[in-house]
This record gives C-alpha cells, structure tokens and sequence, in this order.
C-alpha cells in the first residue's frame, strides 16, 4: 500500500513538472515573439503608415509623395491619429501571442493595454491654434543702451 501511495505522489510531481515545463516553453516562446512582435495603422488613402512595437513604440512611419501637399497640421494630425490606432491594436495582437501560456495572463495583458493605449476618438481633432503672429511684432527683445 505505501509503494502505490508513493508511485500516485511520483506520478502527480512527474505531470507537475512536465506542465511547468510546457508552460515556461510556451512563455518564452510568447516572449521571443512579443520582441518582434509590431502592429501598424495608415490613412485610408495610405498616405501615412505607422508602425508600433510591442512596447507601444513608434518603429517605423512611412509618409508618401501625397503628404507633401498637406499642411504641416494634417501631417501631424493624422501621424497622431494613425500610430494611435496601432497601438490600439496592440491588444489583440499581444493577447494572441500570450494566450498559449494561459487565458488569465492573455487578458490581463490585453486589459491593461486596452486601458494604456485607447483607440482614438472618431472625429477626435484638435480645434485650430489661433494664428497669433502679430503679437510679436510689436515688442522689441533688445534693451536700449544707457549712455551714462
């Protein structure tokens, strides 16, 4: 009797370990991929792309000849709006890698990314900088020289 409590105990540590194992080889393989791992985002013309890491990271924005006839607020709006929705992508495509390591970790991960990188708000534009050129024209930065 005591030999089968001893093999059942054996049996249950040898499942244990080889789950353990299974597991930190699904988690380094999720983290190998999660390096490499990039989501992008364009304009619906394609005249601005943006790609993001892992980490949320601008890696690579890609302007095309179009871009040249905007103005520089246009640019830099829909740069903005363009590596904001890839990282709003980010989410699925973590949670996608994490998940062979289990569902709970998969979520959480995709929860807080969720939470860290929100999609843009549609129609989310910023209203017009007043033009305040002016304003300078008036004032001198020189100091007048006291000849004493």
């Amino acid at each position: 009797m005591e030999s089968t409590g001893r093999a059942e105990i054996e049996g249950k540590l040898s499942a244990m370990r080889e789950r353990v194992t299974q597991r930190a080889g699904a988690a380094k393989a999720a983290s190998d991929a999660l390096m490499d791992l990039t989501t992008s985002a364009e304009t619906e013309d394609g005249a601005v792309r943006a790609t993001v890491s892992a980490t949320g990271a601008l890696r690579e924005l890609t302007l095309g000849d179009s871009v040249g006839t905007w103005e520089p607020r246009r640019i830099a709006e829909e740069v903005l709006r363009c590596v904001q929705q890839a990282q709003a992508g980010l989410a699925t495509a973590v949670q996608e890698v994490i998940a062979p390591t289990g569902p709970d970790l998969a979520a959480l991960v995709a929860g807080q990314l969720h939470e860290g990188f929100p999609p843009p708000e549609p129609g989310d534009e910023r209203p017009p900088r007043a033009v305040d050129d002016n304003y300078f024209d008036e004032l001198t930065f020189v100091r007048p020289h006291d000849e004493t």
